[in-house]
């Protein structure tokens, strides 16, 4: 975390304005967790409860609690002396993730294609007109990545598999991680003409057409990430 204390201050100001019942723990997690999304901490830092302690003006258990909910989640891995770090994943990493996604999530939209309800209809349309204006606005990756995610997740939803959505909740890390590391600013007009064109498979209901688009949508990146591999072996 590498701001001054009082950027801090004005973003725990700002977060008690938005979410005033929000406990010390609770305001220390979103702080940390919007650091690491805008890629403010990378993994070659070194977190320190005492140090992020002292930046947010908090004691150290709620710190502490903030970032041991931040390892489970996936986001930071400890180090033997007890101080945390960034999840660093590798290449290969990304790559069998995304192999994986591929594999699973066309399948998902197929499904969502045949059983979503037109509240559910309704949530994606609506996720794919917000990432539009996103778009339109630029230099809004981070409310980019979490519509992302949110999109893919109403899919899972919609698929009524139960399976599909635990799966997909299980690899949130994953997927932001991924994201971060595959999507760009020349590349999101790209990302809203994808997710435009799957929305509307589902919504028609065309199974195949959903499943083929999304299959495409997952394989662009999936592409990146697999040259980048071969690039640096």
């Amino acid at each position: 975390m590498k701001q001054e204390k009082a950027y801090y201050q004005n973003a725990i100001q700002n977060l008690q304005e938005r979410h005033p019942f929000l406990n010390y723990t609770e305001l220390s997690y979103e702080i940390i967790l919007q650091e690491i999304l805008n890629g403010n901490i990378t993994s070659e830092d070194l977190i320190l409860q005492e140090q992020v302690a002292a930046l947010l003006n908090f004691s150290r258990t709620p710190v502490r609690d903030a970032l041991l909910r931040l390892e489970r989640e996936g986001y930071l891995t400890r180090t033997e002396k007890g101080s945390f770090r960034l999840y660093n994943g590798t290449l290969l990493d990304y790559l069998d993730f995304s192999e994986m996604r591929i594999i699973v999530e066309p399948m998902t939209a197929a499904l969502a294609a045949r059983r979503a309800t037109e509240e559910q209809i309704q949530a994606l349309r609506e996720n794919v007109e917000h990432l539009r204006v996103l778009v339109a606005e630029k230099g809004q990756i981070l409310k980019i990545m979490e519509t992302d995610y949110a999109f893919h997740h109403l899919i899972a939803q919609a698929s009524d598999n139960g399976y599909l959505q635990e799966l997909l909740d299980r690899h949130k890390v994953k997927m932001t991680f991924n994201f971060r590391f595959v999507v760009t600013e020349d590349s999101i007009k790209k990302l809203y003409r994808s997710h435009s064109g799957i929305y509307q498979a589902i919504a028609a209901g065309d199974d195949d057409l959903a499943r083929t688009r999304m299959e495409k949508h997952l394989l662009f990146h999936t592409d990146r990430i697999r040259t980048a591999y071969k690039n640096a072996r």
